[in-house]
């Protein structure tokens, strides 16, 4: 049983003597005295220090520790201090709390960082800062983090959410690894690959996450300008043209052209054109068959214009790793329904989040 230490609302230390600490830096939505990985990292080969940012504040004004103002210096000297008295830290965190992650763990000598879809370019449009920070101003960017060649830290990042993918512009390649047909969850993934997140800890110390990992990882890692691309033409700021011009410079048969081809369909859906919508879900569908976005696009458009749908072929690339991602669910369960299948199981969102409150 692990000695319980509340430093504060937004921190709590739990100890059970280990070499080896683990530092679980929570995401948003986390109330006062609930956070991310309570359960899922709680085990017996380590300490546990779980970190909350109040008000989704994205941690760049600190943790309060139960002692004078937070400041950011602050939470770094104490994390300092504590991680002195053990031989291995690992330092983990999805969305704000891969930003955490980041700039708390830099204070760290010889930490391990895992930052999960964290938003470098704090601020972006269609990225989490501006939809859930309560914090006053923009975080500082990451590029002079991101460059220092003394930081031990892996990225991961999945390769559909447009923000997310652009924001690895400047991650080191062999600091980057992106999951095939991830979107922000990431983390849910990661997870189901690894029958919980606590399986993570070894391989990053160790230096094997890509190895264990290697089922679910892409290989857009090696293609940085097609995140800009992708986010440019989802803000409207790169022509439908642009995007087909650059999908040829990417070898053929490439599975990242399929991403692009998807993100043309929907712009010809919107502008009310099926027949190119059609057209662009058959390319991306047939590049990369494990999409169901593009499954989902190429099914709804033939159904629109035979008057049914076509045979289904979803089901045999489904995915179960996948199945706590919202977006994924939400469009297996659209899926099914075309095709008169049985859903999905329902998201157990309010199972989880009472499974993240420690007792006082």
């Amino acid at each position: 049983m692990a000695e319980r230490q509340w430093l504060s609302d937004y921190a709590l230390l739990m100890r059970r003597g280990a070499r080896r600490l683990v530092i679980g830096v929570s995401a948003v939505g986390k109330p006062p005295r609930r956070f991310d990985y309570f359960k899922v990292l709680e085990g017996p080969g380590h300490d546990l220090l779980l970190l909350n940012s109040p008000g989704n504040g994205w941690y760049f004004n600190g943790v309060p520790l139960g002692e004078g103002v937070p400041s950011l210096a602050a939470t770094q000297r104490y994390l300092c201090e504590l991680a002195a008295g053990y031989d291995e830290v690992a330092v983990i965190g999805g969305s704000m709390g891969a930003y955490g992650a980041l700039i708390l763990g830099q204070a760290i000598p010889g930490a391990r960082i895992l930052a999960m879809s964290p938003e470098t370019y704090a601020g972006l449009a269609g990225g989490a800062f501006i939809r859930f920070s309560q914090a006053e101003g923009l975080p500082p960017g990451l590029s002079r983090l991101l460059a220092d060649p003394a930081l031990d830290y892996t990225v991961i990042t999945g390769e559909r959410n447009a923000a997310d993918f652009f924001c690895t512009s400047e991650v080191p390649r062999n600091r980057l690894l992106t999951v095939r047909n991830g979107y922000h969850q990431v983390a849910a993934v990661v997870s189901a690959h690894m029958g919980g997140m606590q399986g993570v800890v070894d391989p990053l110390l160790e230096g094997r996450l890509a190895e264990v990992l290697k089922p679910i990882l892409g290989e857009l890692s090696g293609y940085p300008d097609l995140g800009a691309v992708l986010y440019l033409f989802e803000e409207k700021r790169l022509s439908a043209a642009r995007v087909e011009a650059f999908i040829e410079t990417l070898p053929k048969g490439f599975y990242g052209r399929a991403i692009l081809h998807l993100r043309l369909g929907q712009r010809a859906r919107a502008q009310g054109n099926p027949y190119l919508a059609l057209d662009h879900a058959a390319r991306a569908r047939a590049l990369n068959p494990s999409d169901i976005e593009a499954h989902l696009l190429h099914d709804q458009h033939y159904a629109r214009l035979h008057g049914a749908p076509p045979p289904p072929g979803y089901q045999q690339h489904l995915d179960p790793r996948f199945a706590k991602v919202l977006r994924y669910h939400q469009q297996w369960c659209e899926l099914a329904r075309l095709h008169g299948d049985p859903p999905p199981e329902p998201l157990a969102r309010p199972a989880a989040k009472d499974a993240a409150r420690p007792a006082a």
